[in-house]
């Protein structure tokens, strides 16, 4: 099945659904990486005060969706209509066969129709309205997919299934929480009060507009397919990351094993689909990268263990989500997860603005005092969850604001339809999402920023993702 194809099919089922609004936002445009200058442009308008030491990164605005009678070559839809007979056959992106190289799964008898059936399936011989899911039995969980068949099944790590979900609790604690105290089981949540600083609740699988983030240049987003997993509600805080720097010992305790941190419930084991050039899936921690980890509680504040963790490498990263039961989320995941996957929302709580009180949102220098003045400070960080209203639609907090967050994705790769995909290939500086403390108000906060994996930072930062 041709990209062309699968981009079209997805837009037309989108428009059947009632979904994503395409043609509410304009392209995104990569901005070239920084000079230096320390300037951090927003969207719609940058802030003047927002000045702070240069970054070796380039970032730009996220928010975009598919104009109307957009196009599908070169990574852009072109024409966003199908016949009753327009089939939906074959495997991955470019691929004409059930499984090709580039990963994705479409069923060869399912033709995408404009006009949805009488059972209200928008989709010629389907089973299922996609994002739906069901249980398999009384512990497994599986998705529609957007051609109204069902996905791939997994267990829910709950090891309960009920009315469509999985239900329960997890009841393994993570290493980085397994002692308790400060910045393990006391993390700010609201009204709650405070609740473990590893819950990680699920997010549901479905379909949004997404612009690949590994593509440089001028591009526009396309229909994109999110399968269900857990996503941590907060940020790694100091206290977790100093249970890891134990467990690490130097490089003499712990090492992720070959082949290790992959989204395991994806494609038979296989991970994601990799997006780039080469195709494949993804490859897991190579231990080539064990001596680009040296993780030291010497870059961790004493007395903030309830403070995101920063000045740690993409690198750091992946290892302590592998070490604690996860793998790092990636950008697609992470954007689905801050735009309410199929809700498209203006910002990951609403609409609502953001305001100074850091309620929602620890942005544009507000935070601690709401004056939002950044030019030559440090970042001013809050203990993660101060900003509980801003919370997503399943959960998570700090999705935008406090610190970019690394995750999977490479830079560098072409635009294109995107299927459980990520950019694991052909680039040379890793993906941050969600903006940080001196994000600049006049946008929507959704910002994505490129560096090198090795480099650090006292904006950058990670949360973990984890099978459903």
């Amino acid at each position: 099945m041709t990209r062309r194809a699968i981009a079209a099919s997805l837009a037309v089922l989108l428009g059947a659904l009632g979904g994503v609004q395409l043609g509410a936002c304009g392209a995104r445009t990569a901005v070239a990486p920084s000079d230096g200058g320390g300037s951090r442009d927003g969207i719609g308008g940058s802030s003047s005060h927002s000045s702070r030491s240069g970054k070796d990164a380039g970032r730009d605005g996220r928010k975009v969706s598919v104009p109307d009678g957009a196009s599908a070559d070169g990574g852009v839809v072109h024409d966003a209509t199908l016949t009753d007979s327009s089939s939906a056959s074959g495997g991955g992106l470019g691929s004409s066969s059930g499984s090709g190289s580039s990963g994705g799964s479409f069923s060869s008898d399912a033709s995408v129709s404009s006009d949805a059936s009488s059972s209200g399936i928008p989709c010629d011989g389907g089973v299922c309205m996609p994002e739906t899911q069901q249980c398999l039995d009384s512990s497994h969980i599986g998705t529609c997919e957007w051609n109204c068949q069902w996905g791939d099944t997994w267990p829910c790590a709950t090891g309960a299934c009920s009315a469509g979900a999985c239900t329960g609790s997890v009841t393994t604690v993570p290493p980085s929480c397994a002692p308790g105290g400060p910045g393990m089981t006391d993390c700010l949540a609201g009204d709650a009060g405070t609740q473990s600083c590893c819950t990680s609740p699920e997010v549901t699988g479905g379909i949004f507009s997404y612009a690949l983030a590994g593509a440089y240049g001028s591009y526009q987003a396309l229909p994109a397919l999110v399968s269900g997993l857990r996503l941590d509600t907060y940020l790694v805080t100091v206290g977790r990351f100093r249970q890891f720097v134990k467990a690490w010992n130097k490089g003499t305790g712990y090492l992720p094993p070959a082949g290790s941190g992959k989204h395991t419930h994806l494609n038979g084991g296989q991970g994601l689909v990799n997006a780039g050039a080469l195709g494949g899936y993804e490859s897991g921690w190579q231990t080539s990268w064990n001596g680009l980890v040296a993780p030291t509680n010497a870059s961790l504040p004493g007395g903030d263990e309830n403070l995101p963790v920063t000045f740690v490498n993409w690198y750091e990263a992946y290892a302590f989500c592998i070490w604690d039961g996860g793998f790092l989320p990636s950008d697609a995941e992470l954007v689905y997860a801050a735009v309410g996957g199929s809700q498209e929302r203006e910002y990951p709580w609403g609409s609502t603005d953001p305001g100074t009180a850091n309620q929602y949102a620890i942005y544009d220098c507000y935070y601690p005092n709401s004056v939002g003045n950044c030019i030559e400070s440090p970042p001013q960080l809050a203990p993660v969850g101060t900003a509980w209203l801003g919370a997503g639609r399943w959960g998570q907090v700090d999705l935008t604001g406090e610190v970019s967050e690394w995750n999977l994705d490479w830079s560098g790769c072409p635009g294109g339809p995107c299927v459980d995909c990520a950019c694991l290939t052909g680039g040379s500086s890793r993906v941050l999402e969600g903006c940080d403390d001196a994000c600049p108000a006049g946008g929507n906060l959704q910002l994505l920023l490129w560096a090198d994996p090795t480099v650090t930072d006292a904006t950058y930062g990670f949360r973990c993702a984890r099978s459903p």
